[in-house]
């Protein structure tokens, strides 16, 4: 199901689906300012789900096509929200990780091009005609994960077995301990 709606001022289009295409011509795709907003099953990011303990739940997708009236190079606008189940590196245990993301792309012909863009921008070279929005997709949500993910409600289930010695009892041992350099210096008296 979608919806379309006429913006008649500036005679744009604009296209509001359901379900978001794999491979798209960003170019088109900026001209004519397609928007999409969907929610997408975790399951079907395959190098995701090697990071991440369950494949369950969704991952809502909010993506604006635009082209940048500056740079002159098509663009959009990437919103992502999900949950993921990670293993905590302090705990050993389950967690949800919360991600949230927003980035603003923008699609060049060569990496020569990407000198003259602003560090705000993610820049995408358009190798082919056609790219993958869940390749941009998922690489963001891996880009998102952290290297060591550490629940901050967790507590590491450590416990000390090693006895603490009193500082007195320290002393006597000291007393006792011989210096290693004593047999040298007794060397040193006999010659």
């Amino acid at each position: 199901m979608f919806s379309l709606t006429l913006m008649y001022e500036n005679s744009i289009i604009r296209t509001m689906f359901n379900k978001l295409p794999d491979l798209i011509d960003p170019i088109y795709f900026a001209q004519h300012q397609k928007s999409y907003e969907v929610e997408v099953p975790i399951a079907i990011f395959s190098r995701l789900i090697e990071q991440v303990l369950s494949e369950d739940g969704l991952v809502k997708v909010s993506i604006n096509f635009f082209r940048h009236t500056k740079l002159r190079v098509p663009a959009f606008n990437l919103v992502l929200e999900t949950k993921l189940a990670l293993k905590c590196q302090r705990s050993l245990g389950s967690f949800e990780y919360l991600v949230q993301s927003e980035i603003v792309g923008v699609f060049v012909e060569s990496m020569a091009m990407a000198k003259d863009i602003p560090a705000e921008f993610e820049v995408y070279e358009l190798i082919d005609d056609k790219i993958s929005l869940y390749e941009i997709i998922e690489e963001e949500l891996l880009l998102n994960i952290p290297l060591a993910p550490i629940d901050v409600k967790s507590e590491m289930a450590y416990q000390n077995t090693q006895l603490v010695e009193d500082e007195s009892d320290e002393a006597p041992k000291k007393q006792n301990q011989q210096n290693p350099f004593a047999a040298l210096k007794a060397l040193q008296k006999n010659k």
